[in-house]
């Protein structure tokens, strides 16, 4: 089921948006990756709380992702 974190700071704008992690399983220690909607730029995000369960998100919510593992050589 999507989850939905609301209002939350975007450190790539400073704005708040709704975000939405619509697949996948949440893990506070994981961080996601967006596109901000407002300066265009690719960000991550590291929500701190629990998303609301939902099943329709926000219209408009930001889209999250999970974050790729980098790979240390």
């Amino acid at each position: 089921m999507p989850l939905l974190f609301h209002h939350t700071a975007c450190p790539s704008c400073g704005h708040r948006h709704n975000f939405c992690l619509s697949e996948g399983e949440f893990s506070p220690e994981r961080k996601y990756t967006y596109l901000c909607p407002v300066s265009g730029n690719r960000a991550t995000l590291q929500p701190l709380a629990d998303g609301e369960a939902t099943l329709y998100p926000t219209q408009g919510a930001v889209q999250l992702s999970p974050a790729e593992e980098l790979e240390r050589v």
